[in-house]
């Protein structure tokens, strides 16, 4: 399956996304990697995502700040101790 619409809108941004993945776990912040989990028939035309494309977008933003949230309560419970 090949995806026109990310590939060409975001073909220029791969190598920046890798450097932010990079960043973020050099630094142990969590990352809510959008690009890589959407394609063509996520949106409803070149930018926008359609219902099924906000739904992945909501759901890994989500889990990037629930870890977020786990890892500062983790360390919270470590200054305390």
């Amino acid at each position: 399956m090949t995806c026109r619409i990310g590939r060409i809108s975001l073909c220029g941004q791969d190598y920046q996304n890798e450097k932010l993945k990079e960043f973020c776990e050099e630094r142990g912040i969590p990352l809510a990697d959008i690009c890589s989990l959407l394609w063509d028939e996520h949106f409803g035309d070149e930018l926008h995502p359609n219902d099924l494309g906000a739904k992945i977008i909501a759901e890994t933003v989500f889990e990037a700040l629930g870890a977020l949230c786990d890892s500062r309560r983790e360390r919270r419970i470590e200054l305390d101790v």
